[in-house]
């Protein structure tokens, strides 16, 4: 059943999102998971602000604390990567989501807190809704845009934008393969206030 198959190929590290978990203890989780159960084919952090991020004062002298944390953070993560022979996904969420209304996106650089989460990734995927706004409303569209912004080994992917459409029924997405110079409005999906 779906319950073993997630069980044999699935370990929930932290399900406890009420405390933050600093990062020298995911690495250690992922460090023993990778050495002593066997080895690890990837590891997903989600969502990135749920980590502790440690004292600024130990960033202290610019006033650039969470970027230096994020930069060694990423780097701490690719070296365990690289060492256990698995991926790290990281979702982390932009700044402000009403910036992008009728039509703009966010960049890998909109990501709170750093400009290292593009210039440190290996590969950068953007998940963005469409929304647009009537009667001065913003209102999400049933239509999920998937852009490969980043793929610094073109052999495992390359730029591009891919477009999905949500099915309410099914409960899943579909692949909305019309051009994307067509102008296409998808249904509403909600309100937000």
């Amino acid at each position: 059943d779906t319950s073993d198959w997630l069980d044999e190929r699935f370990v929930i590290g932290a399900a406890n999102f009420d405390a933050e978990t600093t990062l020298e203890y995911m690495l250690e989780c992922m460090k023993f998971e990778a050495k002593e159960k066997g080895g690890l084919w990837g590891v997903v952090i989600d969502p990135y602000n749920y980590i502790a991020k440690p004292d600024k004062r130990k960033y202290s002298g610019s006033g650039i604390g969470e970027t230096c944390f994020i930069s060694t953070m990423l780097s701490q993560l690719k070296a365990f990567a690289l060492e256990a022979k698995c991926h790290v996904w990281i979702v982390a969420h932009p700044t402000k989501n009403t910036a992008w209304v009728d039509g703009k996106k966010p960049s890998l650089y909109d990501i709170a807190g750093s400009a290292h989460w593009f210039n440190k990734c290996d590969m950068g995927l953007i998940l963005a809704r469409k929304t647009c706004t009537e009667d001065g409303e913003l209102v999400y569209l049933d239509t999920l845009e998937v852009e490969v912004a980043k793929a610094r080994n073109r052999e495992a992917g390359q730029l591009g934008t891919v477009r999905f459409d949500y099915d309410s029924e099914a409960r899943s997405y579909e692949p909305n393969e019309s051009p994307f110079e067509e102008e296409t409005r998808p249904k509403k999906r909600k309100r937000l206030t």
